[in-house]
């Protein structure tokens, strides 16, 4: 289940919402609320950072509403965040700075470089190292928690979680989006999330 593990993480690595430091609340909109803790527009905006060429890429007239529906996405997925966080406090689940840098190696291993030239390639894209590094942080701890859900899952349904070949390894991901989205699912219901703003 290693390289499974590794493939979940980086699937989700692509469209992150950095944690950076925050902007001025002076002047910013509260987007959402999760159980009355404010998401800000400043926090779904540095998600955009890793968007940009993506959007620019883009014809004109395509542009706006490209842009609206990744803010969306972004909006979701700042809300998931905020849910995986406090589940992980309370079951005092953390990512440690070793996991963290093991996760760097293997990202860049899996893309044929070194971790140097993998941290220049975010650098250029708009992040910084240190918002990298959190973002990664991130998606470790969710990981985590995702395993804890599908052994659950494994547990209701009487089956084994056993190395998959090869050739199941789509159908073994595919489970395991599939056991996140009903977890994602169940942390909204015992939560309050109001959406203030779509876009």
């Amino acid at each position: 289940m290693k390289s499974l593990r590794w493939a979940l993480c980086l699937c989700l690595l692509p469209s992150p919402a950095p944690a950076e430091p925050a902007q001025p609340r002076s002047i910013e909109r509260v987007v959402a609320f999760v159980d009355g803790e404010p998401i800000w527009l400043s926090d779904v905006r540095r998600g955009a950072l890793t968007m940009r060429k993506q959007l620019h890429s883009l014809p004109a007239d395509k542009r706006a509403r490209a842009r609206g529906e990744i803010f969306e996405q972004l909006l979701e997925r700042e809300v998931d965040r905020r849910l995986i966080s406090r589940q992980a406090r309370a079951l005092k689940i953390q990512v440690t700075p070793a996991e963290i840098e093991t996760a760097l190696l293997a990202v860049a291993k899996q893309n044929g470089i070194d971790k140097q030239t993998l941290l220049a390639s975010v650098q250029k894209e708009g992040l910084t190292v240190a918002t990298y590094r959190a973002e990664l942080k991130q998606q470790l701890l969710e990981a985590k928690l995702l395993r804890i859900q599908a052994s659950r899952f494994d547990a209701e349904n009487g089956s084994k979680n056993s190395q998959p070949d090869d050739d199941d390894q789509v159908a073994a991901l595919q489970r395991l989006l599939k056991v996140r989205t009903r977890w994602m699912q169940e942390l909204r219901k015992g939560s309050r999330v109001v959406i203030r703003v779509r876009r």
